[in-house]
């Protein structure tokens, strides 16, 4: 996870050097046909190899999951959390776990942040990037994820030509 003095949006494409083979274990993630907001208060995962205790900077061994909520911009903004420093925008999400045991870490930046489509059905959808946080799973300091919103999604779709705008 990049310091949140450092820049932001951090966002790369990489390519296969040939197809993945997709099983139970290996598996797509769908864009956003949509560029609206993610809504306070979606449930969301987020997964990565990073460390999984501050005291021992260790990446993991194995692909790590948690399960956070999205923040309303206004209160991770707010006085009680980051006070504008950085100021989250509206290219930014944060998420966090009410009890701060759950987060994104160090090595696990450039990771997904996959979020439900409802509350009955188990699609995610590739919704934001992890980018920052202040240490991790720190109360009132939920991570802070570059939103794949519009401008992302149409640089997305130039470069790999598949459209995922509607």
């Amino acid at each position: 996870m990049v310091p949140i003095n450092q820049s932001i949006f951090c966002v790369n494409l990489g390519q296969l050097a040939r197809d993945a083979v997709l099983n139970k274990n290996v598996s797509t993630l769908e864009l956003p046909k949509s560029t609206k907001d993610v809504k306070a208060g979606t449930k969301c995962s987020v997964a990565g190899w990073g460390w999984t205790n501050l005291k021992v900077p260790k990446l993991s061994d194995t692909l790590r999951e948690a399960n956070i909520i999205i923040i309303d911009r206004r209160k991770c903004n707010s006085r009680k959390y980051y006070h504008y420093d950085p100021f989250i925008t509206k290219d930014m999400l944060c998420a966090g776990d009410k009890k701060a045991r759950r987060d994104s870490c160090n090595g696990d930046s450039g990771g997904p942040l996959m979020c439900k489509t409802s509350m009955f059905r188990k699609k995610y959808i590739y919704r934001g990037i992890v980018s920052a946080g202040d240490e991790c799973a720190k109360r009132k300091k939920p991570g802070i994820y570059t939103r794949l919103s519009e401008k992302f999604l149409k640089w997305i779709n130039n470069i790999t030509k598949v459209k995922t705008l509607d």
